[in-house]
This record gives structure tokens, C-alpha cells and sequence, in this order.
């Protein structure tokens, strides 16, 4: 992609938008002269035996603060996890030019994510073992207590669950990618590691975690009876913290094979389905509250829910909540 000024050209970057619609089918047209004021393109789509034309703005820069709508779609160059969470739950259609994307029409509908940042425009590279299944949990632990930089690093992975090689390793290719200061004391651009962790999360780590799925109680009844050695995620931290949500299955983060935790909640395998137990990659005492999992892996199981209400919550969440506050892009 070619540059300019060191960002990615007006030219190119309507290409690679234009190529990207491709992808998928769509013909993009210039706008320009048409009654489609103030877009940059149009792009009719397929619905049932009909076409409905929809306007495509390309932006230079992401939004900050409250989502303004302009257009039908919106194209960039990246499209951070946290930012897709934020269109989809508001019904903003974007796309952006590595593919990811979210148009939802009757009879047409993309979704795609995961997608990572183009070599030139990522903020850092995710090759190294911070951005492993296990580097993952290492940087969880730093973004849920950057103090924890300045901490010996025994300290770090016992409370990261990971080994010290592991944990010594995460640590170089943060300190080289210019996230840890130089006297090693603190994190540097919170919101950018977080972008990454949540990338890592959704594609490395949570895929790896081991799940078992169980019938018993009902979901509100993890929220109303606290079971020692659970941890509260999702939908149901949410509803614990206040939200008016009623999941049909309960998250719940535990230490396989859960026995306690199962024997605790009279929890079966032939019931209908109420609780996904899932592996905690932390270790308890990374927070004082071990009851429910820290906000940022709360958020991330919620916005990645299946229920539409739960992911506004999640939305909700990202903008309110004082613990998500400093990975906010600032300016």
C-alpha cells in the first residue's frame, strides 16, 4: 500500500476499500455527481430479488467518543476489535482493507473479524510471545495491574499462570516494542495493548481455554448465590453488576475439572444446558474481587455473546465502566 507522509494515501486507501467490497461481490461506484451527498462511494446489495443501494464514506481517522453516523458504510484501514463491537451493537455497517467487515441486510449478510492490522499500520508487532495463547495471559495480568511491570517476574507468572521462561519472554518483546518504560515500571499506550490483547484473546486464547458445558440451577441463580472458586463473566457479571439481563446460559470461570465448583452448584450432564464452565487463565489473587472475572475479559466474553441484548451491555460497559477507562484512546 503506498504511502504518504508516512499514512497510507487518499488513492490507495479508496482502492483497498474498493477492493475489499470486491470481495465480497460488491461493485463500489463513485459518487461523485450523483444525489448521494456526501459519500465517497455507493454499493448496491442483494437482497432477495431486489438490489438496495447503500452509501460508503471512507474515513481517514477513527472515531472518538460517541459514534456519529454518516453513511450506510464505513471504510478505514483498520478496523480495531473494540471499534467492530462498537458498529455492530449500534448497526453501523463497516468494512476495512484487510476484509473485515459487517453488513447485515435480509438476504445479504457479512460478518466478518479477527482480521489483523496491515503490516504498515499496525501499532506493533503480534508475532512475539506477548500475542501466544500463554503470552496472552501474561499481558492480561500486566493490563489488569500494570504495576505488576515492576514486579519480580516469578510474581508475574504465578499470577499469569504461565511459566517464568514464558513470562520472561512476554515481557522482552513488550520492552522492545516500546511498551514497557525504560526502568521497566510501568506500561506505555494501554489503549493500543488492549486493542491487541482482545485480538489475541478472541483468536489464540479463548479458542485454547477448556469448556464444558452443564445443566443445573438456573443462570440468575450463579449471580444470586456466589460458589466459591467461580468467577462471574459475561452475561451474568453483568447482571450481578446491575444490568437488567436475564442470560439464558451462565459463564463462569473455574480450574478443571471444576469438581468442587460442580459438586457445589449440583451441576449434571444430562440437564439441559444452563453454565458453560470455562478455564481461568488467572490466577484468583490477580484481583481483589475473585468473585467475577476482571471487566476487561468480562467485556469480551459479553461482546462476544450471541445474545444481542448482553452485547449492548457490553457497549455499555466499555464506555461506563472506571476499570476499562484507561485503555480509552486518548485526544
Amino acid at each position: 500500500m503506498s504511502k504518504l507522509n508516512g499514512t497510507v494515501s487518499d488513492s490507495s486507501l479508496e482502492a483497498a476499500i474498493v477492493e475489499a467490497l470486491a470481495g465480497y461481490d460488491l461493485q463500489a461506484e463513485r459518487a461523485a455527481g450523483r444525489v448521494d451527498v456526501g459519500a465517497d462511494f455507493v454499493v448496491d446489495i442483494p437482497t432477495g430479488r431486489d438490489q438496495r443501494r447503500l452509501t460508503v464514506d471512507i474515513r481517514r481517522s477513527l472515531p472518538r467518543g460517541a459514534l456519529r453516523r454518516s453513511a450506510d458504510i464505513v471504510g478505514h484501514v483498520h478496523v480495531p476489535p473494540i471499534l467492530a463491537d462498537r458498529y455492530r451493537d449500534e448497526g453501523q455497517f463497516f468494512v476495512d482493507t484487510v476484509g473485515n467487515a459487517f453488513i447485515n441486510l435480509p438476504g445479504f449478510i457479512v460478518d466478518v473479524r479477527g482480521r489483523p492490522a496491515p503490516a504498515d499500520d499496525a501499532p506493533v508487532a503480534s508475532r512475539g510471545k506477548a500475542f501466544t495463547r500463554t503470552g496472552a495471559q501474561v499481558l492480561f495480568a500486566l493490563l489488569v495491574r500494570p504495576t505488576l511491570a515492576a514486579s519480580p517476574v516469578r510474581t508475574l507468572a504465578h499470577l499469569s499462570r504461565a511459566s517464568v521462561g514464558t513470562t520472561s519472554m512476554a515481557l522482552d518483546d513488550l520492552r522492545r516494542a516500546g511498551h514497557v518504560s525504560s526502568d521497566g515500571a510501568r506500561l506505555i499506550n494501554l489503549p493500543t495493548l488492549a486493542e491487541l490483547w482482545l485480538a489475541t484473546y478472541r483468536t489464540r486464547l479463548a479458542p485454547k481455554l477448556a469448556v464444558e458445558e452443564l445443566g443445573g440451577p438456573s443462570p440468575m441463580s450463579w449471580v444470586e448465590r456466589p460458589i466459591p472458586g467461580a468467577a462471574l463473566t459475561g452475561g451474568v457479571a453483568l447482571a450481578r453488576g446491575g444490568d437488567e439481563l436475564s442470560p439464558a446460559v451462565a459463564q463462569v470461570y473455574g480450574t478443571p475439572p471444576w469438581t468442587e465448583l460442580r459438586t457445589a452448584a449440583r451441576l449434571q450432564r444430562d440437564a439441559p444446558i444452563t453454565v458453560e464452565l470455562r478455564e481461568q487463565f488467572w490466577h484468583p489473587d490477580l484481583t481483589d474481587n475473585s468473585r467475577v472475572a476482571p471487566a476487561l475479559v468480562v467485556y469480551a466474553d459479553a461482546a462476544a455473546s450471541g445474545d444481542s441484548r448482553v452485547r449492548t451491555a457490553a457497549a455499555r460497559m466499555w464506555e461506563n465502566d472506571d476499570d476499562l477507562q484507561p485503555f480509552h484512546p486518548r485526544g
